[in-house]
């Protein structure tokens, strides 16, 4: 059961179906009412002391039982997106059903446990007054009434059941966004957001009136008017203050249009000097980038030199050498044909495998 259990873990309940399916094949107390041998040998080179042993049985299963595994664990998943019946049944997801899951489980395959060949056989679930008539009969066959579980089920009192994910019955329905009803605002039968663009643009409209005609007004005013009475307010500057800013500015004006001349006479008369004064200040404010060192190595970049990490890497590579990571290496067969092979496995397609999995072609790699 270890393949089977990492397959399914994630499903109790349907992990639970699938191990109670084989617990009453092998240790019910009543197999002897639902297994039947088919085959029997007694080869000869098998077997020392010529005892029979069985090669085939029958195991007569519930339809109700077989149909409630198949949907506990269809929806299982196994590794990333694929499902745990796509490695299971022998086939995709799409084309598994429970009559091919039992054919690849019940297959005689030594290597994933299946000592002889097993037949399931789904047997419909009787009422009582007709299992009394079928079991005076010659087959007397009673399926186990072992209860299946549900996905949505947890095995155990108090225990897990199975994810959203793996188990659709187990997801929980979110309660409905509440719908919010659309309302219609109409005045007079004319709807609302044109009864405020026609205000807003009116209103819009009456500004812009309003300010023009203020604006030309008060421009009329202004130009007909007689000033010969206005009188300086309190407190505003007089002649001598506005001399004494207007001479502070044109002071510092007529400097800087000094400076700049006597600058502008100077480059003109003595150009080299001028070039070779800037190109060496230049040189000097540049000569910083002589110092400047690029680190590229990622070991310098991602560690201090104090770093536990970098003792650890030091300690490594004297003691055991330097590490460095593999190379990829691709080896591919010239032969590129698929080869038919042998697989008592897989009873629905043949057993093509491809050219990287012919044996010579394995031991020219490992050689």
């Amino acid at each position: 059961m270890t393949l089977p259990r990492q397959f399914l873990s994630r499903c109790p309940s349907c992990l639970t179906n699938f191990v109670q399916l084989w617990c009453d094949f092998t240790c019910s107390p009543n197999q002897a009412n639902f297994v039947r041998v088919i085959a029997s040998t007694d080869d000869l080179h098998l077997v020392e002391n010529k005892t029979q042993y069985v090669t085939e049985v029958a195991y007569y299963v519930r339809e109700s039982y077989a149909d409630g595994l198949f949907q506990s664990c269809k929806d299982v998943r196994a590794i990333g997106t694929d499902y745990a019946l796509s490695f299971m049944c022998g086939v995709s997801i799409t084309e598994c059903d429970i009559s091919r899951w039992f054919t690849f489980l019940g297959t005689y395959n030594e290597d994933i446990g299946v000592p002889f060949h097993i037949t399931f056989i789904p047997t419909p679930s009787l009422p009582e007054d007709q299992s009394n008539v079928l079991n005076s009969t010659a087959l007397d066959i009673r399926p186990p009434t072992t209860r299946v579980l549900l996905c949505s089920e947890a095995a155990y009192p108090n225990g897990p059941s199975c994810s959203c994910q793996d188990c659709p019955q187990s997801c929980v329905a979110e309660s409905p966004f509440p719908f919010i009803v659309q309302e219609e605002c109409q005045v007079a039968s004319f709807d609302c957001m044109l009864i405020l663009s026609l205000f807003g643009f009116g209103g819009l409209c009456f500004a812009v009136l309003f300010f023009a005609m203020m604006y030309h007004s008060l421009k009329r005013n202004q130009d007909g008017g007689d000033l010969s009475d206005f009188k300086p307010a309190g407190g505003t500057l007089d002649d001598a203050d506005l001399g004494a800013i207007d001479t502070l500015g044109s002071w510092i004006e007529s400097q800087l249009e000094l400076v700049c001349a006597h600058y502008g006479q100077l480059c003109v008369k003595h150009p080299l000097a001028v070039f070779a004064f800037g190109t060496l200040i230049a040189v000097l404010c540049s000569s910083g980038m002589l110092f400047v060192r690029f680190t590229t190595d990622p070991v310098e970049l991602w560690s201090s030199r104090t770093s536990r990490a970098r003792g650890e890497k030091y300690f490594f590579d004297s003691e055991f050498g330097p590490f460095y990571r593999m190379e990829q290496l691709i080896m591919y067969p010239r032969d590129q044909s698929f080869w038919l092979h042998e697989n008592q496995s897989d009873l629905f397609e043949l057993g093509f495998y491809g050219p990287a999995l012919r044996k010579a072609f394995l031991q020219d790699v490992l050689s």
